[in-house]
């Protein structure tokens, strides 16, 4: 099924194959929405779009759609939103629903007040969703189809094309300050396809499609990638292979010296513009790797020496050998402690593409034909990289990685296990939540798969709701410090008291920071607020899930008794008083 989904797009064999593309998808569909759209013009095969594109990232969608041409009235005037219940909500405008344009008959005040008009209307919808604490994504605008003064249309107040960039930079400014708002860049959207294409004026007279039945795909898809982003769905590794993908050419044939990247000859241009893109992705959070048939030594020689803007220290992990590159995605895996499922591999060579597809068939390929630059292409306009916020911890995700590798050294070359812990001189400060750690707690929520003992997600509005706001919640936030620097915040711990019980809903640790016993240290802290607020009985869960089985017995570990038990759950009790601290080698800072 996937091949309907990747470029280029074609709308007509989408919607011929739907009903298979539904049958095949939906039973192993993972997660259920209910999105509503509110839509300026005709929806149309959209809504189908939207729901065949979630399919295919595991998201089955409940998608409603609104009266036509009503959305600013449904958000304000109506109770659609409260009868819908929506966990997403996403405005579908575009230029045309706006109101007035400048005239050049007016004067200049006249022209702002039609700017701020429809800022404010603008404004007025995504204050009152984003204080519902709903997800909304909303279109920003596509540049006007045509140009009445030509290029003086961008510079003069009376231009149209000056006209929406005004309002898109005010929406950018405005969605910056809404944690529950994101954009749907359709100006970006429009400007690669081509105005002419996005735009079809005989559908629009015709049908009120303010898009072009063929760009639609493209618009869901974008969609798409917004909300797979918030679930946590984005991939988080790129692993590359060398010859002929990072740089021209054979390094064992040609040398270190010898290979294509750099400047002053077209192909070698082009391998660094890939580099380039690569280490912007690094700079946001992106975890680089290699996965090459090389001599090891050459192939670091070969980064080292070029003129590529990539050095050996951008990547995480570093295979080098003439073991098959599928074993090598599992020794990566293992290294990283990642899920081969949060991995992009690209490869010039079609047979290691196949090879790497048929073994870890989990692992997303790419593949070129002509020119490396179509890595580019393909790895950005397939979103799988897309982020929804940059968070500080997601800026230096790289360089904790890279420390990570040198505490593996310690540890393999410690005498024992315990003594390993105390040489990394370990710190954590917990805290709790505050307007300073919000948004990396909720992303570490969503982004958590192994150390979830309950693959448990939540949305801003709920995380606000039951934990942020609740005076009836208990919650703990953790970074970890050791001798290489601080990993960040690491782990969280949310909760519900009721009277003297407490409930463990969420609990959550990056795979960084594994097998160093923060867990111990966090429980301890934990056990002693309840103390202090006259809790004597906690209560957890677990249920297990494909990727969760490192937690199967943590709360046996830290002294839970089980109370009930399925075959793939159990529920857990503590008595606070039977409780015996854990933590041995990690000094805890409690701020709270």
């Amino acid at each position: 099924m996937k091949e309907f989904f990747l470029e280029p797009l074609n709308n007509v064999e989408i919607l011929r194959n739907k009903n298979k593309i539904k049958s095949s998808l939906q039973p192993i569909a993972k997660k259920k929405i209910r999105l509503l759209v509110l839509s300026g013009s005709t929806v149309g095969e959209l809504k189908e779009y939207i729901q065949l594109f979630l399919l295919n990232q595991g998201i089955d969608a409940e998608v409603i759609e609104g009266s036509y041409n009503s959305y600013y009235e449904e958000v304000m005037f109506s109770d659609l939103i409260e009868t819908v219940s929506p966990d997403w909500v996403y405005i579908h405008t575009t230029n045309k629903n706006i109101l007035k344009w400048p005239q050049n008959s007016q004067c200049e005040q006249e022209v702002d007040e039609l700017f701020e008009r429809e800022v404010s209307r603008i404004s007025d919808i995504l204050t009152k969703l984003d204080n519902l604490k709903i997800n909304t994504i909303v279109n920003n605008f596509e540049l006007p189809h045509y140009r009445n003064m030509g290029n003086y249309d961008f510079t003069s107040k009376y231009g149209y094309v000056n006209f929406v960039n005004r309002i898109n930079n005010s929406l950018a400014e405005l969605v910056s300050t809404k944690p529950n708002i994101y954009i749907n860049d359709i100006m970006y959207l429009s400007s690669d396809i081509g105005l002419s294409k996005w735009f079809d004026d005989s559908y629009w007279f015709a049908f009120k499609y303010a898009i072009a039945p063929t760009a639609l795909p493209t618009v869901a898809k974008s969609i798409t990638n917004i909300v797979k982003s918030v679930a946590g769905h984005s991939k988080k590794t790129l692993v590359c292979d060398l010859d002929n993908t990072l740089w021209g050419g054979v390094i064992g044939d040609d040398g270190p010296e010898g290979v294509l990247v750099g400047q002053g000859n077209p192909k070698a241009e082009s391998f660094l513009e890939l580099q380039n893109y690569i280490l912007q992705l690094k700079s946001r959070g992106i975890v680089l790797a290699i996965n090459s048939k090389n001599e090891k030594k050459l192939a670091e020689e070969g980064i080292a020496k070029s003129s590529g803007s990539l050095s050996c220290d951008d990547f995480a992990s570093f295979v080098a050998n003439w073991e098959p590159k599928s074993q090598n995605i599992q020794r990566i895996e293992t290294e990283l402690n990642l899920f081969q499922d949060s991995f992009v591999f690209i490869d010039d060579n079609p047979a290691e593409i196949k090879q790497v597809s048929e073994f870890c068939p989990s692992v997303t390929c790419v593949t070129y034909s002509k020119s490396p630059y179509e890595l580019i292409k393909q790895l950005d306009k397939e979103g799988y990289f897309e982020v929804s916020r940059l968070s500080a911890e997601d800026k230096k995700r790289a360089e904790y990685y890279k420390k990570n590798k040198l505490v593996n050294e310690i540890k393999n070359n410690a005498k024992n296990f315990d003594d390993y812990l105390k040489s990394l001189e370990m710190k954590t400060t917990i805290v709790g939540i505050s307007e300073k750690n919000r948004e990396r707690v909720v992303q570490l929520v969503n982004k958590t798969n192994q150390f979830n003992p309950n693959t448990s997600r939540v949305t801003d509005a709920d995380f606000d709701i039951k934990y942020a706001n609740n005076s009836s919640s208990l919650n703990l936030v953790a970074d970890l410090e050791d001798i290489y620097g601080n990993n960040g915040i690491v782990s969280t711990l949310l909760s519900t008291v009721c009277g003297e019980t407490v409930d463990i809903d969420i609990w959550v640790m990056s795979c960084r920071v594994f097998n160093r016993e923060l867990e111990f240290a966090l429980f301890d802290t934990f056990v002693n607020v309840c103390k202090s607020r006259s809790i004597t009985t906690i209560y957890s869960s677990y249920t297990e899930s494909p990727k969760n089985a490192y937690v199967a017995n943590l709360y046996e570990k830290l002294g839970f008794k089980i109370i009930e038990q399925t075959s793939n759950s159990k529920q857990y009790r503590l008595d606070v008083s039977e409780y015996v601290n854990k933590s041995k080698n990690i000094g805890v800072t409690y701020e709270f």
